[in-house]
This record gives structure tokens, sequence and C-alpha cells, in this order.
């Protein structure tokens, strides 16, 4: 077949593909597929098939987009830059990079995204609004980003597609894996999400611990949040949140040998660890010929990223491990309204706690990896240890009545048991009333300050029985195993952030997180359970979800 490529530096192309002067060298193919791992080399533009030829492509670098817009784009893209101006004068993975930028759809493209593509040669979006849906606008050229006024990053491959319709995450990364992946052949593969900004080592130390640890199948770095507000409650909250899971839940993780999850925002792979079965059978399972996507498996596919890991570790006669790097860090931009954070931690909620269940199914799979007896052995434990928490999590608000009533009872017994049942009635009855409103179709646009105000009478009566239990504990009312428990508690808390050099940003934001953690383990979750037949993005709103 004739390679159809269009240059837009060829004076005898059709006005149609000139959209920019003839001496940008970018390159243009649209290429039309209901499923794009049926592509056909031909197809590509020949800056690709020559990068492909060559088996020269060592590290494949996928950045997809939504309503991001530029100075997002352009932030992130200086990041991985200079990664990969550092890979190579460490010559820590010695041959050429590429950089993929999915763009999810053309009506959520970003209006000031289309200037910033044409001015920087990356895409021209001329006459091509009536392309048929399934089709993937493919542009490629060697990249050049000015560093000052005086030096540049390190030139190059860079590949823009942008999708004609807007058919969600898994579809981009399907169009990336599938087709673009499958075809250069990479030794590494990384995940990134436009707008998130890695450090100038972040990248590098993904590919540095792969390069030098071959059993290494993926791994993943620090996601904090961007600058979050001190008094901002919503964004300070999650900034200590994402710092304790990572430094007591990741850390912990990676010692097994196994991180639940390698979030999709951030995080890379050896290519030939998921070529195959983990991304054929339980990454893209929604594409196979037989596959039945009922709620159960829709709300799983919420987490792929967690399955893709799963099976990754338990691949069928290897030994894949996955780590968790605290020094590779990024910073991204998280959710600051109520509306936001509650459609988004639906999502994570209920696609962990479904692809759980599915780990669980895919866990007899452990004994015919080749992993050692002492590795099963651990994996096993971890994998109890964490349905053990799972168990625990999902009786959070029956933990906390329990934590409410117990120290209201201790302190107002007697005269003053009044108080016991009304701060006890008041937890009931918030409660009562998240489970109600979250049975309403689009409850939290609905009934937004009625969550705000559930969210705090349950902040205040966590502090409040927090500073009761000190109280107790100065007047010895309160038992020396009750103390013992309460003081490894907070203490591991204060040392596991001291080690982690996380100690002042961990107080900086303690009464904060506090404040809002029964947010995080009831309202959240009663969100979620009331929502499961939801299986769209969240705060993508997304025409079609995951599918």
């Amino acid at each position: 077949m004739k390679n159809l490529s269009k240059d837009f530096n060829n004076p005898d192309i059709p006005d149609l593909y000139l959209n920019k002067e003839p001496e940008s060298g970018t390159q243009y193919q649209p290429i039309t597929l209901e499923d794009p791992a049926n592509y056909q080399p031909c197809l590509f533009p020949t800056i690709l098939q020559s990068l492909a030829q060559t088996k020269d492509c060592q590290v494949l670098i996928c950045i997809t987009i939504y309503n991001e817009n530029s100075f997002d784009l352009q932030a992130t893209l200086q990041g991985v830059l200079k990664n990969i101006e550092n890979l190579t004068q460490d010559r820590v993975c010695p041959g050429k990079f590429c950089i993929t930028l999915i763009q999810d759809g053309l009506e959520k493209l970003h209006p000031n995204m289309t200037e910033y593509g044409e001015s920087m040669n990356l895409f021209f979006l001329r006459n091509i609004e009536d392309s048929d849906p399934n089709t993937l606008h493919l542009y490629a050229t060697e990249f050049t980003l000015a560093k000052n006024n005086h030096e540049s990053y390190p030139t190059v491959t860079l590949v823009t597609g942008v999708k004609q319709s807007n058919k969600g995450k898994i579809n981009s990364h399907r169009w990336f894996f599938k087709c673009i992946c499958h075809y250069i052949n990479p030794k590494y593969c990384v995940l990134m999400d436009c707008g998130t900004i890695p450090n100038d080592y972040s990248i590098y130390k993904l590919i540095e611990e792969m390069q030098i640890n071959p059993q290494v199948g993926g791994a993943c770095g620090n996601i904090l949040p961007e600058d979050p507000k001190v008094c901002h409650l919503l964004e300070i909250s999650q900034d200590i949140e994402y710092r304790v899971s990572h430094f007591m839940d990741k850390c912990l993780e990676s010692l097994f040998g196994f991180v639940t999850v390698l979030p999709g925002a951030f995080c890379g792979y050896r290519w030939e660890a998921i070529n195959g079965d983990p991304l054929d059978e339980y990454y893209f399972y929604s594409y196979r010929e037989d596959a039945v996507v009922n709620c159960w498996r829709a709300n799983m596919f919420l987490a792929e990223d967690q399955l893709l890991g799963t099976a990754t570790v338990l691949r069928k006669d290897k030994n894949y491990l996955l780590s968790y790097l605290s020094d590779a860090k990024v910073s991204t931009d998280v959710p600051s309204t109520y509306q936001s954070i509650m459609q988004q931690r639906r999502r994570w909620i209920n696609g962990a706690r479904f692809a759980y269940f599915q780990t669980l199914v895919m866990f007899a799979n452990l004994q015919k990896t080749n992993h050692s007896f002492c590795r099963k052995f651990f994996l096993t434990v971890f994998f109890l240890y964490q349905s053990f928490n799972l168990l625990i999590g999902t009786f959070a608000p029956a933990v906390f009545f329990m934590y409410i009533y117990t120290i209201s009872k201790t302190r107002f017994g007697g005269d003053w048991e009044v108080l016991t049942w009304v701060t006890s009635g008041t937890y009931i009855g918030c409660l009562v009333t998240l489970l109600g409103i979250s049975l309403v179709p689009r409850a939290v646009h609905k009934f937004r300050n009625i969550y705000i105000l559930c969210a705090g009478l349950l902040g205040v009566l966590t502090l409040a029985a927090l500073f009761l239990i000190i109280y107790e504990l100065f007047q010895r009312r309160i038992t020396f195993e009750v103390s013992f428990y309460l003081g490894v508690m907070f203490l591991g808390l204060f040392l596991c952030a001291a080690l982690h050099g996380q100690l002042k940003a961990y107080l900086r934001g303690m009464f904060q997180y506090l404040y809002m953690l029964p947010s995080f383990l009831n309202m959240y979750m009663i969100y979620a359970f009331c929502n499961v037949h939801d299986v769209t993005w969240g705060i993508r709103n997304d025409k079609c979800g995951n599918f």
C-alpha cells in the first residue's frame, strides 16, 4: 500500500494539508481504525516508520491530554525534556527517545491549545472537522524546545495524535500501546497526564530502576498536589492524604515487590513485561470479541491500571516485580470542589474495590509464575494483609461511630449522658442523610450544600472527640491499652513522616486532614457505593465513560 503520509514542507501537497509554513517539517497522516490494534505500518508518517526501522527507540513517553490548556502541556513537556537531557548526559539509557501526545477528542481540546500546537509545529487542525469518529489525526516531527535564548533541550521525535471523537482514556492508551508501542517496540514505556509536572530526575529514576534491575516490570513515583493552599481544606487534606499513602502504604508495598496501583498519571513499564496477556487479557479486556462488560466489570475497569500491575507480577513463567520510588517526584493539580472530588473518589473507590476482587481471582496464577518460594510466601502474606485492610475499610463508618460513642460515653456519662446521645445522634443523622441524598441522580450538584454541612459536622465531631481523648489522657481516665494504641498510631505517623523528610509538611496540614478524615472514610464511600451504576470517568464527563 502506498504511504499516504503528508509532509508540510512538500509544495506539491494540496492546500487541505498546508496548515503551516512549508519549513515546519511536520508530517500528517489521518488513520481511521475502529480498533487501533489493526494498524498497518504503511499508514504511519515516514518519521515514525524510520524510528521503527532503526529499532533504536529506548523510551516511549505517552502524555494523555483531555481539556488541559497550553500552559499545562508546556510545563509537562519542559519537565519531560529535562529528564531526557539528564538521561542522555549520564548515558543511563543510550538510544532515542520519543514523546507521544494523545488528545482525547477535538471537542475537548482547550481553545488556546490549537494556537500553541500550530506555533510549536505539533499539529494543525484545519479542515478536519468532518472526519470519521474513529479517526486519529497523527502528526510527527523532530521537536526541539528552547531552554533559554542560548540553549535548547535535546531533539526528540514527537508524535501527536488528535482523536476525532472523545472515546475515553482507555481508548487513548489503546492507540498508544497497541498501535504506536507495538509498532515502535521500545524498551520502556512511560505514562503521564498532561498537567503532571515531573522534577528534573523523576522519569530518570523510573528508567534507571528498570535499567539496573531487569526483574522490575513497572515502577511509579511520588505524586503530590501542586502548591496546595493551607487554608483550603480540600486541597491541603489531599496533600496530606497523598503523602501518608506514599510514605506508609506504597513504601510497604514496594518491600513485597508489589505496588497495588501504578497510577496512570505517572508510571513506567518495561514493554516486554506488559506486552501480551497483561494488556490483551486484562487492561484491554473490553476490546476482546468475547468481552462481557456488565456493571461489575465496568466498575472493575475504572481501575484498569491496578489490573495491569497485578497481571504483570502474576504473569505466567515470569518473575516481574513492581517498585515505588520516593525520589521520583511529580506534582499535579487536585480537585478543589466537593462536586469534582466526590466524583473522582467514586471512581477510585468503586474501581479499586471491584478490581481487588478480580485480583483475588488472578492470585491463583501465583503458582504458575517463576517467583521464588520466598517471594511467593511474602506475596501471599501481602494479599492477606490487603484483604484485611479492605474488610476494615468497608466498616469504617461503624468504626467511626464506635470512636465517637465510646469517648462521649467516657466523658459525659451520668448526669451529662444526654450529650452522648446528641453526638451519636448527630453522627447517625449525617450518615442517614448522606445515604438518602446519594441515591438521587446528580446528587453532588443538587445537594452540594448538604454535603458540605455533613462534612463540617463530621469534622467537628472528630476533632472534638480527639480533644476529649487528650483531656482524658491527662486525667488518667483512659486505660493503658487504649493509651498505648493511640500512642503507637500517632507516634508511628510522626516517625514515618520524619524518616521520609515529610514531618514539616505533615504538621502543616495535620489538623485539616483530621477534620476531613471522616469525609474520606464516610461521605465519599457512601456516595461511591450508592452510585455503582455510574461507570463514567467522573470529573472528566466523558461521553462513554471508560469504554
